[in-house]
């Protein structure tokens, strides 16, 4: 027991004989003056206690309340990026689709003109063929045709030819 809780002991003893004392004792005045001032200084010494815990309650308070609006603000921000996210993720998603469906179109034309430019790289198609005789003068696939299979692919991949 520590010498103030063994005077707060003491006085409470005091007390309870005060209590229970019904005629009039003598009481040491200076004894009890000392145990006033004590109890006194207890109070004060709890008062202080009681105003630092205020203040730090206030204190942890006010920290709080900053650590909730930080919370809120980054919540907030978190929730613009995640949005941002999401749309970016969106275009992505719609810019690939349409990269895809733009990478097959191209491989359409450049298969439809690998065939044009194949079929006058033929050399077959440069040699005269008897069944295009036309009075003295035969002619030969690639003289027949006269740039119509060159001009109808372009046309099929959208080429305008004059």
């Amino acid at each position: 027991m520590t010498d103030r809780e063994k005077k707060l002991a003491e006085i409470r003893v005091k007390a309870e004989f005060l209590d229970g004392c019904e005629s009039k004792i003598e009481v040491n005045l200076p004894d009890l003056s000392k145990d006033i001032r004590f109890l006194l200084s207890e109070l004060e010494r709890k008062d202080e206690v009681v105003r630092e815990v205020y203040e730090g309650n206030t204190n942890m308070r006010d920290a709080l309340q900053d650590a909730a609006s930080e919370v809120k603000k980054l919540r907030e921000e978190r929730e613009k990026w995640e949005k941002e996210a999401r749309l970016q993720y969106r275009l992505f998603n719609e810019y690939q689709d349409e990269s895809r469906e733009k990478i097959e179109q191209l491989r359409a034309e450049r298969d439809k003109l690998i065939e044009g430019l194949r079929w006058y790289a033929d050399e077959k198609n440069h040699e005269l063929d008897e069944s295009t005789r036309h009075w003295e003068n035969v002619y030969s696939p690639y003289e027949m045709d006269g740039g119509q299979r060159a001009r109808e692919i372009l046309k099929e991949i959208g080429v305008t030819v004059e």
